[in-house]
């Protein structure tokens, strides 16, 4: 029986690149905060959604002065109908 090695740099030379790629596009970062105080920050539903997301003034877990993001689903089936909302530009 044949026992073959495989040389760690040449390995190495092949997904390290791809690894630090997919490093340097993990849009989430340790502490990241949206506040809401300039509009939604990227956060919507389905392009062809009626019912997108929209910033309530005041609320937020800080009480009066406060804004948050407000999803509201239609309940109904295709867009819009289920409670999910995507960012596209910062997560």
């Amino acid at each position: 029986m044949k026992r073959y090695r495989i040389a760690a740099v040449p390995v190495c030379a092949l997904f390290c690149p791809l690894l630090a790629s997919l490093e340097a596009h993990a849009g989430v970062a340790f502490g990241q905060l949206d506040d809401f105080q300039s509009g939604t920050q990227g956060w919507q539903q389905g392009f062809t959604s009626l019912t997108q997301p929209t910033v309530i003034s005041t609320g937020g877990p800080n009480g009066a002065g406060d804004p948050y993001l407000q999803n509201v689903s239609s309940g109904n089936f295709g867009s819009g109908g289920k409670q999910v909302v995507f960012n596209t530009v910062q997560w």
